[in-house]
């Protein structure tokens, strides 16, 4: 998503916020004090807030996909009122800010909305006594850190013959054939990422080794192969958390639906193995703040031959 449907979203949450004042998109500027009271002026006070990025990284991911994260600051300026309590009002605008945030953190679907480098959601920096154009008035700082994820460029690996029927292409095949749409994202990767995570359920296929057998009763250069693919299934942490469904059973659950579908296939006239896939075990991964992983592994075989 682009850096102003960001900007377009924490302006409109601040916005909707009753009493918020005057909320610009950008930070603000005039060339004479009055002016510059003006534009941060709301009902005869000065009540202003502005929305401005602060920075940006970009790392690339192991599915090829770049994963941007951006720093968001909201600023707000309240005149000081003594008799109006004015810096208990600052601090409660402040938390209906971030509990707007907490009720959508993807901002309607515009940024992931998963926890970066430990902080979930806005952060209340302070709130702080400051001159602002010759006016006293409380200054609060938020801070919001999101990503976003730019899709991978266009490669030419699916060009080659039949690349997409092979064996990791044919598992994400099996599994949206067989699994019923449970899964919102069935992809085949190069590596597992921890931060390369699709939203909602998924299950990533990965290839994980091959191990090759020599025959000893010939000298034909015709080998066993026997093949190690990883399918890794993601769910959200919370996912049915209410009934504690995803501890009790439901990781389970996932892992059955690819169990059915894969334990035994593959093999046949037109199966892309020789030996069918069997379950070799699986655990735990490292995942993204936010939600959980298991990897299975199966030991599908093929023979290659000169």
């Amino acid at each position: 998503m682009s850096t102003a449907a960001i900007r377009d979203a924490l302006t409109g949450l601040l916005e909707a916020i009753p009493d918020i004042g005057r909320v610009h998109a950008y930070e603000r500027f005039a060339a004479s004090e009055k002016a510059f009271i003006e534009l941060y002026t709301a009902d005869g006070r000065v009540r202003g807030w502005r929305v401005s990025r602060v920075n940006a990284r970009r790392r690339r991911l192991a599915s090829g996909a770049t994963l941007v994260t951006s720093r968001w600051a909201i600023i707000g300026l309240l005149a000081v009122v003594d008799g109006d309590q004015s810096e208990i009002v600052a601090g409660a605008l402040a938390d209906a800010i971030v509990a707007a945030e907490r009720v959508d953190p993807t901002l309607g679907g515009i940024v992931r909305g998963l926890p970066v480098d430990g902080a979930s959601g806005l952060q209340l920096l302070g709130i702080e006594p400051v001159m602002f154009a010759g006016v006293l008035c409380h200054r609060v700082a938020l801070q919001l850190d999101v990503q976003t994820i730019e899709a991978a460029p266009n490669g030419d690996l699916e060009l080659i013959d039949n690349a997409a029927g092979r064996l990791i292409g044919a598992v994400v095949d099996r599994l949206g054939a067989q699994t019923g749409g449970f899964f919102g994202t069935i992809e085949g990767r190069l590596a597992w990422d921890p931060e390369d995570v699709p939203p909602g359920l998924s299950a990533l296929v990965i290839p994980v080794a091959d191990r090759a057998q020599p025959n000893p009763e010939t000298i034909q250069a015709r080998q066993r192969v026997d093949r190690s693919i990883a399918v890794i299934v993601v769910a959200p942490a919370d996912f049915t958390a209410a009934q504690g469904a995803l501890a009790a059973g439901g990781l389970e659950a996932l892992r059955d639906l690819v169990r059915s579908a894969l334990l035994g296939w593959g093999d046949g006239p037109a199966g892309v193995v020789d030996v069918p896939l069997l379950y070799a075990g699986g655990g735990p991964v490292d995942v993204a703040a936010g939600y959980i992983a298991w990897r299975d592994v199966f030991t599908p075989s093929i023979y290659i031959e000169e």
